[in-house]
């Protein structure tokens, strides 16, 4: 985040160990990008790759922000699956119309101790 607004107003601005803000800024986004893809998150790995590319073209980073861009487009055009509902297997002791159904499991009744 801050190396995106420090590199544009001062490029060539150095630190501690001689590395420039723009490079910082472009180590830090492919890092980011390539994080979202390890988990599938195509489309903000794309928005990374084009910040990344309008700052500072990159033939060696272009072949993936293409593959990227392509995944991100597949993903958006496949319908999410929905989540399956779990089977109603009258777990709860209750059927379909809240009423309790009956058991075969035989119960022992609680017994009550007075308390002298």
């Amino acid at each position: 985040f801050y190396f995106g607004q420090l590199a544009p107003v001062a490029p060539n601005l150095r630190d501690a160990t001689n590395i420039t803000a723009s490079e910082r800024f472009r180590i830090a986004t492919l890092n980011y990008a390539q994080s979202l893809i390890a988990i599938d998150e195509f489309c903000l790995a794309q928005e990374q790759f084009e910040r990344l590319l309008a700052f500072s073209p990159n033939p060696a980073v272009e072949p993936t922000a293409v593959w990227v861009g392509e995944r991100c487009e597949q993903a958006q055009q496949e319908p999410e699956e929905p989540t399956p509902e779990p089977p109603d297997d009258d777990q709860n002791g209750e059927d379909d119309e809240g009423e309790e159904t009956p058991t075969s499991e035989v119960t022992e009744e609680a017994t009550v101790t007075p308390t002298p």
